[in-house]
């Protein structure tokens, strides 16, 4: 280990957080290296330092009572809150979904007049075709499918203008 090493890795060492491998060539390298030993000398004085002055300064009476009665009223507050923004949420999605009603409703007609087709041709299909001709009639009846798929998503986006409801 050289002393740039050795010095970026100092502080971990001195508070036992450093790999054991590289423990042991930090303790080989302070053996040797008068400058990295200082430097050690002077963060663990100042570690000393501080414990002393933490261990000095008075815990004030009653401070973890205040502390879960500080927790307890941020929890309650977050509860409001979260009460409040959901019923902000519902007043205002109920005009935005009266505004989309009629886009809906027509949605609804549209799939149930394709489903109501879809379900004819399908009988329709059923009855009139013969075995060699099965092939044939499954093949109609997806073009016939995707086509009124493509028809109900013309029908429901026609008229339809983005920049007016998201304005």
């Amino acid at each position: 280990m050289n002393c740039f090493e050795g010095k970026a890795e100092i502080s971990e060492f001195l508070d036992g957080e450093l790999a054991d491998s590289n423990s042991l060539a930090m303790k080989e390298h302070l053996k040797t290296c008068s400058d990295c030993q200082r430097l050690a000398d002077e963060f663990l004085s100042l570690k000393f330092d501080i414990e002393q002055a933490l261990n000095s300064i008075p815990i004030p009476l009653y401070l973890e009572e205040r502390i879960l009665i500080s927790i307890h009223l941020e929890h309650k507050a977050a509860n409001k809150q979260a009460w409040v923004t959901g019923l902000f949420l519902i007043v205002l999605g109920i005009p935005i979904l009266a505004l989309f009603s009629p886009i809906l409703l027509s949605s609804l007609r549209l799939f149930n007049k394709t489903l109501s087709v879809f379900i004819h041709t399908w009988l329709t299909l059923l009855t009139i075709a013969v075995q060699p001709s099965l092939g044939l009639g499954i093949t109609l009846m997806l073009a016939i499918i995707a086509g009124l798929g493509v028809y109900s998503l013309r029908a429901l986006l026609k008229g339809f203008q983005a920049d007016e409801v998201l304005s």
